[in-house]
């Protein structure tokens, strides 16, 4: 009875299992990706949970590829991200009026000696951030003259970078600006360092002499036995001070003198015309900045700033080619020099004469305007009919802006003045000439 029961149960069994391997090579066939190792050859499946596919899929999936199993679920490749390109449309401060510059960076070289070593500062005055260089620029060293070492330069805003060199001599450093920086300027300074003679000057110490303090000489009381008729007052005994000691005299030490700054400035031409003002300071440390402007020979201003320097130091200031005398005043004209490195030549005006004829009533009439510059000397005019025949003849000379009118009269035919020999010259004919019959 049992045995009859259970017989349904382990055929429905057998058929799930054969249904089982009739379908699961189907799946096994087809296009996409499994865990599978992809190769030619024959498939290789056994029917597990995890199958591993070898081949090429055949069945309604064409295409080489590793199949999942049937126990895995199929996933589609996720679609690749889109990388979306942003515009940096933010513009520089320094870059509105001056499109080509490349950052807002502003190199400036000062100096100073430290013993025989020349010490050279490169400074970035730009603002941190905006005035970052985005790209080096170069700098060289030149020592009496001829280039010894050269190098790059890439500063963020507001910081600055040392470079030494102890060759001796004349030494200058000269760095190259940012591409597209105002000028082209190339700022430098030049240093001098010999190495320093230390004179010691042996100050005498002045040993304080020591006084001795004298001992007091005690008296003893001298003992007298008076007599027996005679009362005798003793003696008071002297009292003895001793002599108290010296107090030992302080003297106070010199307060250091403070030397106030002293400027002088230095014009220099370079050979390409180049200019460059150089600011010395011989006396002690500046306390506060002083401020300077570079004008040119028309009284703008090329550059202005502040400065402070140390004493012993010195800064340079570029200024570029610049024509006709160019000045710089520092603290409202304290000091101050001038340099022309590009001599100009004026232009010279000259006069220029304009002539007009004029017809009035049959009269004739020239009007002649100078309208250029006074008439330093007088110039010859005549004035002569159709025939030839001079009619006037004089000298005119007049100043810039000025017109001198000259009356004919009633002249047939063409009516000529020419001034100067020709330079100016004009024709009116205000009566018609009557031929002859």
């Amino acid at each position: 009875m049992r045995y009859f029961q259970r017989k349904p149960f382990i055929t429905v069994i057998i058929i799930g299992l054969v249904t089982l391997l009739m379908v699961s090579p189907l799946y096994s066939q087809g296009n996409g990706k499994g865990k599978g190792k992809g190769g030619n050859g024959d498939q290789n499946q056994e029917q597990t949970q995890e199958q591993n596919n070898k081949g090429n899929g055949q069945g309604p999936g064409n295409g080489n590829g590793q199949n999942q199993s049937e126990a895995e679920t199929q996933t589609q490749p996720e679609a690749a991200p889109q990388i979306t390109s942003s515009t940096n449309d933010t513009q520089l401060g320094c870059q509105k009026n001056n499109p080509d510059r490349l950052d807002c960076s502003s190199l400036e070289v000062s100096g100073y000696c430290d013993g025989s070593t020349a010490v050279f500062i490169i400074r970035n005055t730009g603002e941190a951030g905006n005035g970052d260089m985005l790209a080096s620029t170069a700098y060289r060293l030149y020592q009496n003259g001829n280039l010894v070492d050269s190098g790059s330069v890439q500063l963020s805003g507001s910081s600055t970078m040392e470079i030494r060199y102890d060759g001796g001599g004349s030494i200058t450093l000269e760095a190259d600006q940012q591409v597209g920086h105002p000028g082209s300027s190339h700022p430098r300074t030049t240093l001098n360092c010999s190495a320093p003679v230390v004179v010691t000057t042996e100050v005498p110490t002045e040993t304080p002499t020591q006084e001795v303090t004298p001992t007091a000489e005690v008296t003893p009381t001298e003992e007298v036995t008076p007599e027996p008729t005679e009362e005798i007052t003793p003696e008071p005994t002297e009292e003895i001070t001793g002599t108290p000691e010296p107090t030992e005299e302080i003297t106070p030490e010199p307060t250091e003198e403070v030397l106030p700054p002293q400027l002088w400035v230095e014009g220099e031409c370079w050979e390409d015309g180049y200019m460059t003002f150089t600011v010395f300071n011989d006396g002690g440390d500046m306390t506060e900045p002083f401020y300077y402007e570079v004008t040119d020979m028309y009284s703008n201003v090329l550059a202005a700033d502040w400065l402070q320097i140390e004493g012993g130091q010195n800064m340079s200031i570029d200024v570029g080619m610049v024509s006709g005398p160019v000045t710089i005043n520092i603290n409202n004209w304290e000091y101050y020099t001038s340099a022309e490195c590009i001599t100009t030549t004026p232009e010279v005006e000259l006069p220029n004469l304009n002539i007009y004829g004029d017809c009035n009533g049959g009269m004739v009439s020239f009007i002649v305007t100078n309208t250029g510059s006074d008439m330093s000397n007088p110039l010859y005019y005549e004035i002569s009919d159709m025939n030839g025949g001079i009619l006037i003849q004089d000298w005119i000379q007049l100043y810039g802006g000025e017109s001198m009118m000259i009356e004919v009269g009633a002249i047939p035919g063409p009516v000529t003045i020419n001034v100067d020999g020709w330079t100016y010259y004009t024709t009116v004919e205000c009566i018609s000439a009557t031929p002859e019959v």
